[in-house]
């Protein structure tokens, strides 16, 4: 059994869906380094954790695997604690003028309660969808406060689904202020309108925030992952997704991922949607939704992404090809990057940003 595989074991141990759990990682010989690395690749290692302080579990695991596992978590909770008291701040400041932001992803998953503890969710950056015309005024609040603009995003396409990243020394994580949830040639799959009506308010440290619907933070989830950071066309997996769709199914039932699925397809995402689905299935074992009318794609595109976890190597052409059809989409629907043009092939930046995608197209 490969680590790959081996990993997805541990998921369905901790998600509870390995009929004999104890049995099943006895009767494989565990490689904890391997696994301790690709744990956090897919950015599981916290979550993988319960099965590190099971008293059954626990002792057949690797001690560096356990041991990384019960590190990871510590350092995830302390840091979590920490975002949630800066989203809490952030909140404060938005409200001062009168925004209500939505919570997206990791954001949203510190208090909608998909993760009973959220200290198994990592996340990397705060990011909040704001009205559209009160974008300015939300930057403007964050600036006032000593946040910036982060410097290596200061050629952001304008037309960009969100605003450069704000970033203020004595925080952890930046702020992204978004106009859309996903680049506006998706919109039709995720409209950022019905996103602002169907959001119920929460509370964040006193503070007024919104969530997502659950139907929108499910399609956004998919479509983030799938399209946005182009899974789907790469052949690629995030576990950590996987783990996120389980949790939510299991909350809110399958009844939500049917109706999302319908909505997806409907919408011309039913391939893609239906695709990461069948992934979810195979690596957790046990069937979400009712899988009615699925395409016939859509099982051979997610075989297709799980063997490439174990080939890496053959994920090149995807990446490649997502890389060509990314820089035609942005050139094509940003006119602002459009409009560089051909001044930007006189510009170093131009060739150094190239050589660095070169290089992530291929040695990744």
């Amino acid at each position: 059994m490969t680590p790959f595989a081996q990993l997805c074991l541990l998921i369905r141990c901790a998600l509870g869906t390995e009929p004999e759990p104890v049995r099943a990682i006895g009767a494989v010989k565990l490689d904890g380094e391997a696994l301790a690395v690709l744990a956090f690749r897919h950015r599981v290692a916290a979550f993988l954790r319960r099965l590190a302080v099971d008293p059954e579990i626990g002792p057949r695991l690797p001690g560096e695997l356990s041991d990384s596992l019960i590190v990871a978590y510590a350092a995830n909770r302390e840091r979590n604690n920490a975002l949630l008291a800066q989203l809490a701040d952030v909140t404060r400041l938005l409200n001062a003028r009168a925004v209500e932001p939505v919570l997206l992803k990791g954001a949203g998953r510190l208090v909608d309660g998909v993760f009973a503890d959220p200290a198994e969710r990592f996340l990397l950056d705060l990011d909040l969808l704001v009205p559209r015309h009160r974008l300015g005024c939300a930057a403007r609040a964050l600036i006032d406060a000593g946040y910036a603009f982060s410097e290596r995003e200061a050629r952001l396409a304008r037309e960009f689904h969100h605003l450069p990243s704000l970033w203020r020394e004595d925080t952890l994580a930046r702020v992204e202020l978004h106009r859309t949830a996903v680049s506006h040639w998706h919109d039709r799959l995720l409209p950022t309108d019905a996103i602002h009506r169907n959001a119920p308010p929460c509370d964040i440290g006193g503070f007024r925030a919104r969530l997502p619907a659950p139907v929108d933070g499910l399609m956004h989830l998919v479509v983030h992952g799938q399209s946005q950071h182009h899974r789907l066309l790469v052949g690629s997996v995030l576990l950590s997704e996987v783990v996120e769709l389980a949790l939510v199914r299991r909350r809110h039932g399958d009844g939500l991922v049917d109706h999302t699925f319908e909505l997806a397809h409907n919408r011309g995402f039913g391939t893609g949607f239906a695709s990461f689905l069948r992934v979810c299935e195979i690596v957790t074992g046990e069937r979400i939704g009712q899988g009615k009318d699925r395409p016939l794609l859509a099982g051979p595109l997610a075989r297709r992404a799980l063997w490439q976890q174990e080939h890496r190597r053959m994920r090149a052409p995807g990446r490649l090809l997502a890389w060509i059809a990314g820089g035609a989409l942005v050139v094509h629907r940003h006119p602002s990057v459009k409009a560089r043009f051909p001044g930007r092939l006189a510009e170093r930046s131009f060739y150094a940003n190239r050589w660095r995608d070169f290089r992530r197209v291929f040695t990744r």
